[in-house]
């Protein structure tokens, strides 16, 4: 199980997870973010924190709908206590999608405080 809390002005969901490059961890607080489709996205602060190196470009979709292209980076996370190996995009703010969410139930105390948690299925 992941466990975060619901914060902030605009009750946001947020999680913590370990990323991990040659030796070097640190802890992220990721948005839960259901409008995000990929697996997980970074911040490029953690990028250069983890010397990750960049990747492909990806194209995607933004919300207003417009078309990007997002670098990405390979990273490994802690993901239910085990750790695994992804794409994520580089984006301004880390974010947790749906692909990544896939096979998990959540339930979430929704106000200031709460707690959010993530249970596999």
């Amino acid at each position: 199980m992941i466990v975060g809390r619901i914060s902030g002005e605009n009750l946001e969901a947020r999680v913590p997870l370990e990323l991990v490059n040659k030796g070097k961890v640190i802890k992220v607080e990721f948005l839960v973010d259901t409008g995000f489709s990929g697996h997980l996205a970074v911040s490029e602060s953690a990028v250069e924190t983890l010397n990750l190196e960049y990747q492909e470009l990806q194209r995607g979709i933004l919300a207003d709908g417009k078309k990007r292209l997002f670098d990405t980076v390979d990273l490994c996370v802690y993901w239910n206590e085990q750790p695994i190996i992804l794409r994520a995009q580089v984006l301004g703010e880390p974010l947790i999608g749906t692909r990544m969410l896939n096979g998990h139930d959540i339930h979430a105390d929704w106000k200031n405080g709460g707690e959010i948690r993530l249970t596999k299925n």
